[in-house]
């Protein structure tokens, strides 16, 4: 039987290495912050007391500056876009700033093709959350974890198992994350990027129905706790396909518009159309692009019934659970 009492050993032995990596990540956590995209989870979900949140990918990240927006609201506005993540990643982020947090107001940046594909993005960043009590998260991370992979969702060493690398590659990197209330500037390239005509593509009507419902998830979320939403297209240094009005697109307006969400529509902007020194490629703006997209865009929201509401609203930090 020395076989059984061995494999006992080394059973007992992961456990407790399991248990003291989970409270040294815990520890650090709390000390020091996680880095990168983790500063701004770990930000969204237990530390946010701003107005307004912006909510969407790397296009939301380096399309909005708040600083501007600050400026003309009168308002805190802090930017949590995060590098490749889609429509799935965001309800997560609705679900976890909610818990803790009512801001008065939500912009939520989505791209045209945003209902498409069957792809549920980096999510495997949320892995160190599960379990936390956020109901909608833990079952997409059993999603992609479905089969034998889930059973290592209860696992310290799985769900951090990227964490420490990237805290070895954060020291020697720039913490540009959090620099300016989440906005983070593209350079501009080298050689600029050429305008992309996709205007007369076919198109599709093949929707993602978990994206679909991720989508109505956000806005009944937001209004059950009587927060506005408003949902913006950055713009694009391309026409995309159908004219540049996609049937991804047309459906992400027609739900907002059923359910009484604002939308402004900026991705085919043509003061954008001819100015490729304002892009870092076809879907981002570069610095010099942001700044003077936020002015514009600001103009916008000062005019919308969005700003209206929340202007005559408080935020609202939740007792933590």
């Amino acid at each position: 039987m020395k076989w059984l009492k061995t494999c006992v050993a080394l059973v007992v032995i992961v456990v407790v290495i399991d248990i003291l990596f989970g409270q040294l990540m815990s520890f650090y956590a709390k000390r020091y912050g996680l880095p990168g995209d983790y500063a701004k989870i770990e930000y969204m979900f237990k530390q946010s007391q701003d107005d307004v949140v912006i909510i969407g990918s790397s296009v939301a990240i380096n399309s909005f500056m708040p600083s501007l927006m600050m400026d003309s609201m009168q308002m805190s506005v802090f930017n949590g876009g995060c590098n490749a993540q889609n429509i799935i990643f965001f309800r997560c982020m609705v679900e976890g700033l909610l818990q803790h947090h009512r801001p008065r107001g939500i912009i939520l940046a989505l791209q045209p093709d945003d209902l498409m594909d069957k792809q549920l993005g980096r999510i495997e960043l949320l892995n160190p959350y599960y379990g936390q009590g956020a109901p909608f998260l833990d079952s997409v991370l059993l999603l992609q974890n479905e089969g034998k992979r889930s059973i290592f969702l209860h696992s310290n060493l799985y769900k951090y198992n990227t964490v420490w690398f990237r805290i070895l590659l954060q020291s020697m990197l720039p913490k540009e994350e959090m620099a300016n209330y989440g906005f983070v500037a593209k350079h501009k390239p080298n050689n600029l990027p050429v305008f992309e005509d996709n205007g007369n593509l076919p198109d599709s009507k093949d929707l993602y129905l978990l994206k679909v419902q991720c989508l109505k998830d956000i806005i009944s979320h937001t209004q059950a706790e009587g927060v506005e939403l408003l949902v913006v297209f950055p713009p694009y240094f391309k026409r995309l396909i159908n004219q540049g009005n996609p049937y991804s697109k047309q459906m992400i307006e027609a739900i907002c518009r059923e359910n009484g969400v604002p939308v402004i529509d900026d991705n085919q902007m043509a003061y954008f159309r001819d100015k490729p020194q304002l892009f870092y490629d076809t879907q981002h703006l570069n610095g010099d692009g942001a700044r003077i997209y936020t002015g514009l865009f600001i103009d916008q929201l000062l005019k919308s019934d969005f700003y209206q509401k929340i202007k005559n609203t408080e935020n609202d930090t939740l007792c933590a659970n």
